[in-house]
């Protein structure tokens, strides 16, 4: 009888694991970006409801069109766009703004691959050419940082990573690690393009 109520008790340990833990983690985890994703709101990068589903991926374009809404409320330049896109599986205007001011390149020369999930390196290079885009050119330390992950960065990104983490735009995933491949996370992309607009407005105030 004792046996078998040592067995209940463990079982019932065992579900509140798994079942409640989580959650638990879930609602901590997500107490760094509260912020940031409630700014998005303010700034209508994104609304309220989407919320919920910041731990999602975030897509290439989804991306692109939060940082062209960012360069639209920042820069007074009108972007002259050709109505054509420059890319065959994508017709979406956010892209093609992005294109003319040079933030993006494509994956191969006529394809965006507008629905594949964007990495954190991804994202770097992409800001990094919003600066340049809006003729900022700001000046960091020349020492190099060096990541515990910083064989897995692209060569392409490394300049980017470098600033950015800098610039206080990126933080890593862990202490040394910035976790270049991963897929970035709604969240993730939101405190990036969030800590930029901060950058920038403490630029422009100088």
């Amino acid at each position: 009888m004792t046996k078998n109520i040592a067995i209940v008790l463990t079982i019932q340990l065992i579900s509140l694991f798994i079942f409640v833990m989580p959650v638990a983690c879930a609602e901590d985890m997500n107490d760094w970006s509260k912020e940031y994703l409630n700014r998005a709101v303010q700034y209508k990068w994104m609304d309220e409801d989407e919320i919920e589903f910041s731990k999602a991926t975030i897509t290439r374009l989804e991306f692109i069109k939060i940082v062209i809404h960012l360069y639209d409320t920042i820069s007074d330049k009108a972007i002259e766009t050709e109505y054509d896109s420059p890319f065959d599986d994508t017709q979406d205007i956010a892209v093609s703004k992005a294109y003319d001011l040079g933030i993006v390149l494509g994956m191969e020369e006529d394809r965006f691959e507008p629905n594949l999930e964007i990495t954190r390196e991804q994202m770097m290079v992409i800001l990094h050419r919003l600066l340049d885009a809006l003729e900022i050119y700001p000046i960091t330390t020349m020492e190099y940082r060096i990541f515990e992950d910083e064989m897995a960065i692209s060569g392409w990104a490394k300049n980017s990573v470098q600033l950015l983490s800098k610039l206080g735009v990126v933080n890593g995933i862990t202490e040394g690690q910035i976790a270049p491949k991963q897929s970035a996370t709604l969240e993730q992309a939101i405190a990036m393009v969030v800590r930029m607009q901060m950058f920038i407005n403490s630029m422009n105030s100088h």
